[in-house]
Parts: structure tokens; sequence; C-alpha cells
């Protein structure tokens, strides 16, 4: 997938439960990490629910990363100290993640709003189209984007779909054809509780040595001189003589 997280949440959702998307606003990790205490605790456990292998009960304390295990037929709620709840039903593993709770919260709330955008448009270069249900208009930057709304990019176009839920999507049209993105805050909500993807180092090219440098390299590399063999035209050529 291609979604970016970010500070959740830059913008709002109109008319969706304002109070409680703005104290989501204001309840990123950083405001959490500095009340102090546990970010999480398990407020129900049925069942078998382990941490690293060891089974967990009620009131016991989570954090940021812990990898929570819940068995078959198993239930766990957990409750972020800022109120947010999520329940993880097995068999099943729940990676403690604040924003993710907070993007399925307000992804709650927005079902039940009037107002059921949940993404606009953003950085649009070139041509992008809009497929709604009964027209496709040009994108505009602040364009507001419901659920199962297209977002085309044209070849060599591009546009970013940013979700009020604390992902982005980035639909870039390449040079031999377009690319499409359907909205979806489902799939923004998984996409905060993935891991980081590990950013690998360019390989270095190593260089090829011919006859005449590998000798040298290797006197230089080790300090000791390399035993040379002697080629066996040259010896011939000389017992010849």
């Amino acid at each position: 997938m291609m979604f970016t997280k970010r500070a959740f949440p830059a913008n709002l959702i109109a008319g969706i439960c304002l109070m409680m998307i703005a104290n989501a606003g204001n309840t990123t990790e950083d405001a959490v990490a500095d009340e102090g205490g546990p970010l999480a605790e398990l407020v129900r456990v049925e069942g078998v629910v382990t941490v690293a292998e060891q089974e967990q009960q009620v009131g016991a304390s989570l954090e940021e990363g812990d990898l929570l295990n819940v068995e078959a037929g198993g239930i766990a709620v957990i409750e972020y100290r800022d109120g947010c709840r999520y329940t993880v039903a097995g068999s099943a593993q729940y990676l403690v993640n604040h924003a993710q709770c907070i993007c399925y919260e307000s992804l709650d709330a927005s079902k039940h709003a009037r107002h059921d955008a949940v993404a606009e448009l953003g950085s649009i270069d070139g041509e992008v189209v809009v497929n709604m249900e009964t027209s496709s208009p040009d994108g505009t930057e602040g364009m507001e984007l419901k659920e199962g709304h297209r977002v085309i990019a044209e070849a060599e176009s591009s546009a970013r779909v940013e979700y009020y839920f604390g992902c982005d999507y980035t639909v870039e049209g390449g040079v031999e054809g377009r690319d499409s993105h359907t909205v979806n805050a489902e799939d923004c909500c998984l996409a905060l509780g993935l891991p980081e993807e590990p950013v690998l180092e360019p390989a270095i090219p190593q260089p090829v040595l011919g006859p005449s440098l590998l000798i040298p390299a290797l006197v230089t590399v080790t300090g000791i001189p390399a035993i040379v063999e002697e080629d066996p035209d040259e010896t011939s050529e000389e017992s010849g003589q």
C-alpha cells in the first residue's frame, strides 16, 4: 500500500461529534506520553490473552508497540488513557497503537453523521478526475471525498488523498498510464497499524579487479605479500633458453 502516516488529524470533519474529534485532535502520542504512566490497560479479558507469551489479566498495563495475542474464543478490550477503546476478538493479534484507535473511533463517529466525507484532495499536479456517484468532475484541491469515490490521476499526473483520520494516499499516474484509488477509510486505519517499512541502504558496487590489480590489492588489504604463481608459459620459455 502507498499509505503514508501523518499527525492526526490535520483537518476535522464538520458535524462529526465535535467534542470527540476535538479531543482526539489533542491526544497525540506525545501529549499522552507527557501525562506519565502506562499508555493503556486491559479493562476486559475473556479466555487466554498474552503479551510476549505472558498471560495478562484485567488491569494489566500496555505500552505503544506491545503485541497482544488473543486465543480462539477470547476477548480483550484495551482502553487508552484518553478513553479510546479497542476490542480484539480471538483468534487475533493486536499491536497497541493509539493513533489507530483514534482513527477507528473517529471513523465510527463519521458513520453516524450527516456530513459523511472522509477525506479531501490535496497537492494536485496535472489532470485528475474524481469519479462520484453521478458525475466525474475535475479534481480540485480541498474537494471533499466520500467512501467509494474514485480518484483517477492521468499519465504523468498525481494527487494526494488526505484522510481525516491520520493518513494520506498518493495517486500517481506513470509515463505509460493512469493510476486510481478508491476512497476507503478502513484501509487508512489499517495502514496506521502497519509497522514502518525498513529503509534499505543502497548497495555499494564493488570494483571488478583485473589480473594486474588483484595482487596489489591483496597486499594492501592484508599487509602480507601475496604468493604469485609463475605463468607456466613463461617458465617453459626460460627453460628452453
